[in-house]
């Protein structure tokens, strides 16, 4: 989420990513992570989250991960003071929800 971003393009880039993958391989099993909660910069990543959420969900093998509302609204202490990237406890708690929706799509 840097200075030149904008959702529209980022969405159809996801879009184009995901349908590589589905081309290649139509029983893909992709993991779509929103983007977790920053105080870098002021930056709000809620509208890409939506975005996200609009236009990724319910579609067939496609699991998304909503990392925001798994750091939730107290977010800053699972991150570094650069107010960008997951601290130790933010990226175990990351781990922990990866593993737990990696064992819940694979048999």
């Amino acid at each position: 989420v840097g200075s030149n971003f904008d959702i529209l393009v980022t969405i159809n880039n996801l879009e184009s990513i995901l349908n590589a993958f589905k081309s290649a391989n139509s029983g893909v099993k992709i993991i779509l992570t929103k983007i977790i909660p920053m105080t870098w910069g002021g930056k709000d990543v809620t509208p890409l989250n939506q975005a996200i959420q609009g236009r990724f969900l319910g579609r067939p093998g496609v699991t998304i991960v909503d990392m925001q509302q798994v750091f939730g609204a107290n977010f800053s202490q699972y991150l570094y003071s650069d107010g960008l990237h997951p601290n130790a406890i933010g990226s175990n708690l990351m781990a922990d929800t990866y593993y737990d929706v990696v064992n819940s799509i694979l048999p």
